[in-house]
């Protein structure tokens, strides 16, 4: 029996020490494991941060652009008032042979076309500052159009264009 008894014990130490080793792997694994979730953890806390970041980030760039789209808007609508402006100081004279021309510049036609037809106070002078300038524009249709190419002139002061067109 005493045979048995030392072969039980044999058994039980071999038992107490796989057991040991068991729970030095398992002790081993969990270190691990909490070594993987505290990297985790601080992974998580830098990600959050850096999203906490990007939103910040992202109401400044929102705040900017309203801005700058506000700021744009009033810009169009003074660019577009401007525009409307120096449209308003343009006529258009349509059907003036090119042929008159030829020998003075557009402006010169134009002034002496004014004080011809629609007899003003005065001659208005080829180099006259309410005359600003004076072009013919591209044909609307073919190249070789049969049709004079219109003048368009834009005058500096709005009331010589009124005095025209009355």
């Amino acid at each position: 029996m005493e045979g048995m008894l030392s072969q039980i014990l044999e058994e039980l130490r071999a038992i107490k020490v796989s057991q040991v080793e068991a729970c030095k792997e398992t002790n081993k694994h969990f270190n691990q494991l909490n070594a993987n979730l505290i990297h985790l953890s601080t992974q998580v806390s830098q990600a959050e941060q850096r999203i906490s970041d990007l939103e910040d980030a992202k109401k400044q760039q929102k705040s900017a652009t309203s801005q700058i789209q506000s700021e744009l808007e009033e810009q169009q609508f003074k660019l577009n008032e401007l525009e409307n402006r120096s449209q308003c100081l343009n006529l258009r004279f349509i059907g003036v042979p090119q042929e008159m021309e030829a020998s003075s510049s557009v402006t010169k036609v134009i002034s002496d076309l004014i004080y011809k037809c629609i007899l003003l106070d005065k001659a208005v002078a080829e180099d006259d500052p309410s005359i600003m300038w004076a072009h013919r524009v591209l044909p609307m249709h073919a190249a070789n159009s049969k049709y004079p190419r219109t003048i368009l002139v834009n005058f500096g002061d709005y009331r010589i264009k009124e005095q025209i067109l009355s």
